[in-house]
């Protein structure tokens, strides 16, 4: 068992010291990082700036370190210690240690529009541009509420963007007259990948419009939404009404904002999940989450955002397939009193989420982190034949362990409240 040093990515997204979960976890992981190594230099944190995303793993843009009386990366203590999976071949040779990135992500203002590639584009745009997409990794992702998250995912059911484009002119003259009227023409009169080229014709047109026309369209079309917020009848149009006047508030004049209308609005409740997968368009609105993925950085972005767009690798890569918002969210499996395991339709990644009252014994089945979000306790775990690492240590908020495989382990609550923590790691391939 190895502490682990973690650090927080603080982009103008997340929230301040005072209301981020991201934040408490680095003070407290820091805290207990020098109660266990007093002599370990520890760089300040900057609490004036937003704090967006806690990593723990071995990508190099924000690596794990393990706690010694030196720290060394996470990523090359595993190597060094030949601490892999080598029979998982369906890995990249770049993250057989750790394939998958645990984060904490507290969401102040909502994130850029955007997609990941699968693992060939991934490679080409590595290739092609590595400062912008720093692996050849894919990128799918899962994740879990912690508080009430709202969520832009895939687009909307075809009806509704109808709707939509019908209901105001603002929107048509955004999108371009040509494409509108294509796609108010023939989309009820076409099927399949056909749909999908009349919705990726409407998406292209209006991502390609000047900032004069956004602009036009943003200024005429807040007034309506501001109406509709307070006083429409239909649930759909206050809500889509706030979005937009939110976003606008947040990023000022941009495409995405008028983009938004055209995704799924989703909220998740703590413990509802939402997977991710390859090519679909999505946005974190709001709310604090546990995420996990394969071990990569790599973001195709259209909207909302200030960094770095693509807008052409984005219409070439996703999907433009509808998505049913009721059957986009799910809830993770109960798999012991207490213990709740959330499983992707992918090899890289599990996750477990677990409220624990006094104490659970557990072997662990491949290498995997433990990430403790709240409470007071011990974690104890021994290794047959292996005398690296240490035997006990104490573990509260912020804690963050490395186990190996076929450790045993025991984790003990030493407080009235539950002890609550998250458990990553690779997904068992004979329960796939």
């Amino acid at each position: 068992m190895f502490p682990l040093l973690v650090n927080a990515q603080q982009y103008d997204w997340g929230r301040p010291a005072a209301k981020s979960t991201v934040y408490k976890l680095l003070k407290s992981n820091r805290g207990w990082v020098k109660e266990l190594e007093p002599y370990v230099e520890l760089g300040p944190i900057d609490e004036t700036r937003p704090f967006a995303e806690l990593w723990v793993g071995t990508h190099p843009s924000l690596p794990s370190f393990v706690v010694q009386s030196s720290l060394c990366s996470l990523e090359k203590f595993l190597l060094e210690h030949n601490i892999c999976r080598p029979d998982n071949t369906w890995l990249p040779e770049s993250t057989k240690s750790l394939p998958f990135l645990l984060k904490v992500l507290s969401i102040q203002k909502t994130l850029s529009i955007q997609a990941h590639p699968d693992l060939t584009l991934a490679q080409k745009l590595h290739r092609n541009n590595p400062k912008n997409y720093p692996d050849e990794n894919h990128k799918p992702e899962m994740a879990v509420a912690l508080t009430t998250c709202e969520v832009l995912y895939g687009f909307r059911k075809l009806e509704k963007i109808v709707m939509a484009l019908q209901t105001h002119e603002e929107i048509r003259d955004a999108c371009g007259h040509e494409a509108v009227e294509l796609f108010l023409t023939q989309v009820s009169v076409v099927a399949g990948e056909r749909r999908h080229l009349l919705l990726r014709n409407l998406v292209a047109s209006l991502l390609g419009q000047s900032q004069e026309i956004i602009s036009s369209c943003i200024f005429r079309l807040l007034p309506k939404m501001r109406v509709s917020k307070s006083s429409s009848s239909n649930i759909d149009d206050m809500k889509y009404s706030d979005l937009f006047i939110r976003l606008y508030e947040q990023h000022g004049i941009d495409s995405g904002v008028i983009l938004s209308l055209f995704l799924n609005f989703i909220t998740l409740e703590p413990g509802e999940a939402l997977f991710i997968a390859a090519n679909e368009p999505h946005a974190y609105v709001s709310g604090e989450l546990v995420e996990i993925m394969s071990c990569s950085d790599n973001v195709v972005r259209a909207g909302l955002t200030s960094k770095h767009k693509d807008v052409p690798t984005l219409l070439n890569m996703l999907t433009f397939e509808e998505a049913d918002p009721q059957n986009v969210k799910f809830s993770g499996k109960v798999v012991e009193n207490g213990v709740v395991c959330y499983t992707p339709p992918v090899n890289e990644f599990e996750l477990e989420f677990v409220h624990l009252k006094s104490s659970r014994n557990f072997q662990v089945k491949s290498i995997c982190v433990v990430l403790c979000l709240f409470g007071y306790g011990k974690i104890y775990c021994s290794c047959q034949g292996l005398k690296r690492g240490s035997d006990l240590l104490p573990f509260k908020e912020g804690s963050c362990v490395c186990l190996l495989e076929n450790s045993l382990c025991t984790i003990e609550n030493l407080s009235s409240k539950d002890l609550f923590y998250c458990v990553a790691h690779v997904r068992h391939i004979q329960d796939a």
